[in-house]
């Protein structure tokens, strides 16, 4: 069974994916889209040594989980979610903190 996420955490997110955001509601709408996959397990284009990080992680009590999300829309690079969180019970876990940045920034 898929684990639900609670949102009481605070997002932060850098400078220059503001920067972004305030230039385009297209580039905001799409950054917020990828915020929302990350909520839900979908964890975009990562390699399999950090799938396989996330899921063990899952696993844990705690942890740290990350995103990657293609550049679209007038991104010139990719993105970085990361979130950390704890667990609640087997199903709910609660992001504690997350930060959207650039690949470049990470």
């Amino acid at each position: 069974m898929k684990q639900s996420v609670l949102l009481r955490n605070p997002v932060f997110i850098t400078e220059r994916i503001a920067s972004a955001m305030k230039s385009s509601p297209r580039i905001a709408d799409y950054i917020g889209l990828c915020y929302r996959l990350f909520t839900l397990e979908h964890f975009g284009r990562i390699c399999a040594e950090d799938e396989a990080a996330n899921l063990a992680e899952l696993e844990q009590s705690e942890g740290r989980v990350i995103g990657r999300y293609s550049a679209l829309w007038g991104l010139k690079q990719d993105i970085f979610i990361i979130g950390y969180f704890s667990k609640i019970n087997p199903y709910d876990i609660e992001l504690n903190n997350t930060t959207i940045l650039f690949v470049s920034e990470y």
